[in-house]
């Protein structure tokens, strides 16, 4: 399996799609708007050549949704979203000067991309819960240091580095 010969998958075109919408969003959107910008300006060739970037951004999903599969899909589409952040780019210059409009402009753009973000990485990085092992490791962070070297002074560190139990950097924390 390649890159470029890559075996149909199981995956469905929304999911692919879906995928490709919460990472690329943030350049899509202001790409598409700059495109309709100048159509609305009648600059048809500005709006023909920021409309092929926008929609370029579309190419790895379109593909990968044809063969059903969104295996490296998080690698294949930053190449479209660079060509629509040249797009997005374009009219965050044709903004007005003014910095108040400029910051609200950014600001409402960067909201909910970082929302978007912040929900990824809680699912993408959504631990499991640890505290019957703290439970059965913590006494051995209330050792000595002697004690410690004899087993884990690493995870006796960590632990004594959790909430409330308290960092001293003289000698170990007393067990609490």
């Amino acid at each position: 399996m390649t890159t470029t010969g890559r075996v149909h998958g199981t995956d469905t075109a929304s999911l692919v799609f879906a995928d490709a919408w919460s990472w690329t969003a943030v350049v899509v959107v202001p790409a598409v708007i700059a495109a309709v910008v100048c159509a609305v300006r009648r600059q048809w060739q500005q709006t023909l050549l920021l409309a092929v970037l926008a929609l370029s951004a579309l190419l790895a999903p379109a593909d990968q949704a044809r063969i059903q599969t969104a295996t490296s899909l998080d690698k294949h589409v930053d190449f479209g979203a660079w060509f629509a952040a040249i797009a997005a780019g374009y009219l965050l210059r044709s903004l007005p000067r003014r910095r108040v409009v400029a910051l609200a402009v950014w600001l409402a753009a960067w909201v909910p991309a970082t929302s978007m973000d912040m929900a990824q990485a809680h699912a993408m990085i959504d631990w499991p819960d640890v505290t019957g092992l703290i439970k059965v490791v913590r006494p051995s962070a209330a050792e000595t240091p002697s004690e410690q070297a004899a087993t884990s002074s690493a995870q006796a560190t960590a632990l004594r580095r959790l909430p409330g139990r308290g960092v001293s950097h003289s000698r170990a924390a007393p067990a609490r």
